[in-house]
């Protein structure tokens, strides 16, 4: 989108033999940059896995899940999890908005960086995010035996949902160690 919003400028820049509108298209495309960039770096928070719970350690709030309390783990990348959010709003069906924007909050209260669920650049900073090299699959579901689901943004999203998984393995009634 972003190179497409240069040629665009490009091609006004020529045809009207003006260098604003290539200044303007230039412009647009560094703002949804770095809108992009600024909100993957507003918060940050830690995740650890130990004795039997995980943890997550926020700017604002500290919170615990037992081992027992989740189903299963598995790695997103933003593009999903901003459609499963959606799906799942969906399918909330008549419910109040409030309790939508309760339920939205609920599902992104440990993830970090911006999904791009609100957008302030028209899709531009949308488009950004799904594109990152590094948005592929930076992100992790956890599901909740309860059916909620949580959103995390972990640094190393694979070695979480391993070490997770591994975890979850090995609590299983009846398996040998």
């Amino acid at each position: 989108m972003g190179s497409m919003l240069l040629l665009v400028g490009i091609t006004a820049a020529a045809m009207a033999n003006e260098i604003i509108w290539l200044e303007l298209a230039a412009a647009l495309f560094v703002a949804g940059g770095l809108t992009a960039w600024i909100r993957d770096r507003k918060d940050g928070g830690t995740y650890v896995l130990d004795s039997g719970r995980l943890l997550f350690k926020g700017a604002k709030a500290t919170h615990s899940l037992d081992l027992d309390q989740i189903a299963d783990s598995t790695l997103l990348d933003r593009k999903a999890g901003r459609d499963l959010l959606i799906d799942r709003l969906r399918s909330m069906g008549g419910t109040s908005r409030a309790q939508r924007r309760k339920a939205e909050r609920a599902y992104l209260q440990w993830c970090t960086v911006d999904i791009g669920v609100h957008s302030w650049t028209f899709g531009i900073g949308r488009e950004l995010i799904d594109r990152r090299p590094d948005g592929s699959i930076d992100l992790m579901l956890i599901r909740l035996k309860d059916g909620q689901a949580l959103l995390l943004s972990p640094l190393h999203a694979q070695d979480l949902v391993d070490a997770l998984n591994r975890a979850l393995h090995q609590q299983e009634p009846g398996r040998r160690a």
